[in-house]
């Protein structure tokens, strides 16, 4: 869960931020993507083969607040951000919606 690096020091400070709402999401480390696409790469077996990864259990990130909560050892509080948030910086950067 590499990707979840960046939310290190929002954790840290107790909260982890997301307008992910009440979503689940499977999360999948890069790593684990490097290893099935080397060896899908690598081996015939795996030619003409559509894989599909996922993680191992499909969280909303309140379920992965309290997981980070046992880590620090203190509360760690999922911060809903609205869309009109992330938005605003988008469309200041012409960066496509999503």
């Amino acid at each position: 869960m590499t990707s979840l690096l960046d939310a290190a020091e929002t954790v840290r400070a107790a909260q982890l931020h997301s307008t992910a709402e009440d979503r689940r999401i499977t999360w999948t480390d890069t790593a684990d993507v490097a290893d099935v696409a080397t060896t899908a790469l690598l081996d015939p077996a795996h030619a003409s083969r559509i894989l599909q990864l996922t993680g191992p259990e499909a969280l909303t990130c309140d379920q992965l607040a309290a997981a980070f909560a046992r880590v620090p050892g203190h509360p760690v509080e999922h911060a809903r951000i609205g869309g009109e948030t992330i938005r605003g910086p988008r469309k200041a950067l012409a960066c496509p919606a999503g």
